[in-house]
């Protein structure tokens, strides 16, 4: 299991964020979700943790 996968299923929940974009970042996120098959939420979490958990991830512990 990859280690973003593995610290998302470490504790509890935390508040998310809004994620915001203008009407033509929405017209590409939604056309990427298509081309991929997958969810706005989806595809956008298996973008961003990978590349926090590579920069980041030897830095902070999982709870």
């Amino acid at each position: 299991m990859t280690p973003w996968k593995r610290r998302a299923r470490n504790g509890s929940k935390a508040k998310g964020y809004n994620f915001r974009f203008n009407t033509a970042q929405h017209a590409l996120l939604n056309y990427a979700a298509e081309a991929e098959d997958t969810s706005q939420q989806k595809l956008i979490e298996d973008l961003v943790w990978p590349i926090l958990e590579e920069r980041y991830g030897h830095n902070v512990p999982l709870k």
